[in-house]
């Protein structure tokens, strides 16, 4: 019996993960970070 991150599940969930965000943000759903938010109101 092997970890879940030896036999490639990890690897995979967080690929899952990866595409989900990069797609998220790409719709421009993405939530907004709220340093970022801050930052910006400051200039």
């Amino acid at each position: 019996m092997r970890a879940p991150i030896a036999d490639g599940g990890e690897q995979e969930r967080q690929d899952e993960a990866r595409a989900y965000y990069a797609a998220l943000r790409a719709s421009g759903e993405a939530p907004i970070d709220e340093k970022t938010l801050r930052a910006k109101s400051k200039r």
